[in-house]
């Protein structure tokens, strides 16, 4: 049978009383057999015995404000403890949102690469009809569009265009100003 001592803490509780009927017997037990233990545990009774001597210097002090004071620590203590575990969930919903980002990007990558594999830069689109270049041409007569080989149109005749614009689905937008009358007319033409 192996020969285990006891803990301090069941020592000093043992030399004070508190501890419970099985490990106090069992304490009792061993106290009978080894001296150094019982050294200990008397060790333990006389700074017992010097704190209640003190006793009359603790009943000065003033308990209730001792009792606030340490129920304001604790207090303080899970309020602290409260916000590392709110830490914890801001930490957690961050990286939940650095894999959302993730995933954003990476499906936004795969849109890029797409629409690049598709419409590769410098390639040119198929036409919409047999020779279905649009051609712009600013004359005296006005705005000559010329889309294919048999489609054409002027607009503005005799004036000259503010601004001219081509979209990418082939329409052309251009807007004249009359210089006598300062009216705007817009014409906008799509090619089919």
């Amino acid at each position: 049978m192996r020969n285990t001592h006891p803990q301090e803490p069941d020592l000093a509780l043992y030399a004070g009383g508190d501890l419970p009927l099985w490990p106090r017997l069992r304490v009792a037990w061993h106290l009978r057999r080894c001296a150094r233990c019982r050294s200990a545990v008397e060790a333990f009774r006389d700074a017992l015995t010097a704190l209640r001597e003190a006793g009359g210097e603790m009943a000065s002090l003033d308990w209730a404000s001792l009792e606030a004071e340490m129920r304001a620590n604790i207090r303080l203590g899970l309020a602290a403890g409260e916000l590392v575990r709110q830490g914890r969930r801001i930490e957690e919903s961050l990286q939940a949102g650095w894999r959302t980002l993730a995933i954003v990007t990476a499906a936004l990558a795969v849109v890029a690469v797409v629409s690049w594999t598709l419409h590769r830069p410098g390639q040119r689109t198929p036409a919409t009809g047999a020779g279905a270049e649009i051609a712009l041409h600013s004359s005296e007569e006005g705005l000559s569009v010329r889309w294919g080989q048999q489609n054409s149109a002027v607009l503005g005749a005799g004036q000259t265009p503010v601004t001219a614009a081509v979209s990418w689905d082939g329409s052309v937008r251009a807007p004249f100003m009359d210089e006598e009358t300062g009216q705007v007319t817009i014409y906008d033409v799509a090619s089919q």
